[in-house]
């Protein structure tokens, strides 16, 4: 077994770390729960609009010029 070296920074370093990191940390579980909330949504509507359950043709929808 080798010995390993481990370099701890000292503490004024690692509180200006998270203070760095920790908006950082929190937008990405944000993001993630925005996400999850997105593809259950998905889930719930896509099938009822392959089905035509759920009817869109009266929609006002801007389409960009690339789908168009």
């Amino acid at each position: 077994m080798q010995n390993e070296v481990v370099v701890v920074p000292d503490r004024q370093s690692q509180v200006s770390f998270s203070e760095t990191a920790k908006p950082l940390i929190e937008l990405l579980q944000v993001l993630g729960t925005k996400n999850t909330n997105l593809r259950h949504t998905r889930d719930l509507l896509l099938p009822r609009l392959v089905s035509g359950e759920v009817d869109v043709s009266e929609l006002d929808i801007a389409l960009p010029e690339e789908a168009v």
